[in-house]
């Protein structure tokens, strides 16, 4: 088990001790209130059995926190309605982080078993090969529990991370990506903002405009996220699922690649430079890139430091660039999850948590108005959406409820750590040393099969 030092304690109903750890960094269907309605549990016995199972005796809970969330975000929307809920609980939670003992893989090495993870989709396919989730349905089942509330997409992708189409989690809050754009270097340019509704093509030529240097100092216009984050617009099966064959050299893939190298063959606009400076820094900390494309979660925790520190960027956000080919398209579906460990002593506890914190509408209420977009379906969410927070006052933030998120594709357990590494020396290969599209795809395709080969052993 971990040391005192490596635990971050908020003691629910007790003592609420101050998180000191820094957050860890992050990284879909039409979201907020669209959809499914929330739909009649039935009987008043149903309803009655659909509420969350009571914790009558002390108990602690570990919680581990893969995906960012500000202090103050964790207090207010997960410890605080706890508190509130079950005064009996104490939750002690981990974060993603090296000084405070590590990612997942190594804890669960040093013998931590977490009973409860705030994860996002990405993380689910390195869970499912470490055996973290524990399925959700007869749990489900069991408290009468009402799937038509959700966001269907959020759940249908769940689904899609288990062969057998179980439930590894249920969905807190939803993730959508967005093009956040720094105002002041457009003035100080004298160029335009980007508008809602743009393509990848119009927002190059965007970008085009911005990239420059000046007075000694390199201003890149855009950073269009990975690959795989701007090609999860179009769905890629890299994998066949049923033959385990790689299939990275595809068209999809290399409509991609040249968007990419459009891009990155803009002057000023250089990927090695970027990539050496981190977007990241380069958007927020030295505020050099005009545009950035990422998930909201995951910014805000960002621009709620600018903010409280007293330096907050001029910016605000339009919609996701999409294809051509796909209008109105943005970045794969994507939520923070609520997940129940596997090796939990406390799986019917732990689960009464995941139950009330996704299904309590004041609960996601409270979300909606903290500038989480809930994963029930609520009325009136957008206009709520953000309303309490300052730094959101005044911004486009309606963008995120006119995305359509893409689909996923059928998930294989070997998407991330066979392909993702190919893929990247693909892209690099062809916007720094200039190899041809169809030769940087054909030698991945090659890398990615064989890493599929080494791991099943072939």
């Amino acid at each position: 088990m971990l040391g005192k030092r490596n635990r971050l304690v908020a003691l629910v109903g007790l003592v609420l001790v101050v998180i000191l750890s820094g957050c860890s960094s992050g990284g879909g269907g039409t979201t907020g209130s669209g959809g499914a309605s929330g739909a009649d549990t039935g009987s008043q016995a149903q309803k009655e059995a659909a509420k969350p199972a009571g914790i009558t005796e002390p108990l602690t809970l570990q919680m581990f926190l893969q995906v960012p969330i500000a202090d103050d975000d964790l207090n207010k929307l997960i410890v605080d309605p706890l508190k509130k809920k079950f005064p009996q609980l104490t939750l002690e939670f981990a974060r993603n982080d090296a000084a405070t003992g590590g990612n997942l893989t190594e804890r669960i090495g040093a013998g931590y078993a977490p009973d409860l993870l705030l994860a996002g989709f990405f993380q689910l396919g390195t869970y499912t090969q470490l055996d973290v989730p524990y399925e959700l349905d007869d749990l489900i089942k069991q408290s009468a529990l009402d799937l038509n509330s959700f966001n269907p997409v959020a759940v249908n992708a769940l689904r899609g991370y288990s062969d057998k189409g179980k439930l590894l989690g249920l969905p807190l809050y939803m993730n959508v990506s967005a093009l956040f754009y720094n105002k002041d270097l457009f003035d100080k340019f004298a160029v335009g903002y980007p508008k809602d509704n743009m393509s990848w093509d119009q927002i190059a030529e965007l970008a085009r405009k911005v990239s420059r240097t000046d007075a000694g100092v390199n201003y890149f216009g855009l950073y269009p996220g990975s690959a795989g984050d701007m090609g999860s617009a179009l769905t890629i099966q890299n994998i066949d699922v049923a033959t385990n064959k790689a299939q990275v050299n595809n068209d999809k893939l290399r409509e991609v690649f040249q968007m990419m190298k459009t891009i990155y063959s803009i002057p000023d606009n250089d990927f090695a430079q970027m990539t050496k400076l981190k977007p990241a820094d380069a958007f927020f900390k030295d505020k050099v890139l005009a545009m950035y494309t990422f998930y909201m979660n995951g910014v805000l925790t960002q621009f709620k430091t600018d903010y409280n520190t007293g330096k907050p960027m001029n910016w605000d956000m339009v919609t996701q660039p999409y294809f051509k080919s796909l209008p109105g398209v943005g970045a794969k579906t994507d939520a923070h999850l609520l997940i129940l460990g596997a090796q939990s002593k406390h799986k019917q506890e732990a689960f009464s948590v995941i139950q009330y914190l996704a299904t309590s509408k004041d609960v996601q209420n409270l979300m909606s108005q903290e500038g989480k977009i809930p994963a029930l379906n609520l009325p009136d969410v957008a206009q709520n959406y953000g309303k309490v927070v300052p730094f959101l006052q005044g911004k486009n933030v309606q963008v995120l409820f006119k995305t359509k998120m893409a689909p996923l594709p059928k998930f294989h357990p070997l998407e991330a750590s066979a392909v993702n590494k190919p893929v990247n020396d693909a892209l690099n290969d062809v916007v720094t040393k200039g190899v041809d599209i169809n030769t940087a795809l054909a030698k991945a395709q090659e890398q990615v099969q064989q890493n599929i080969n080494d791991h099943m052993g072939k």
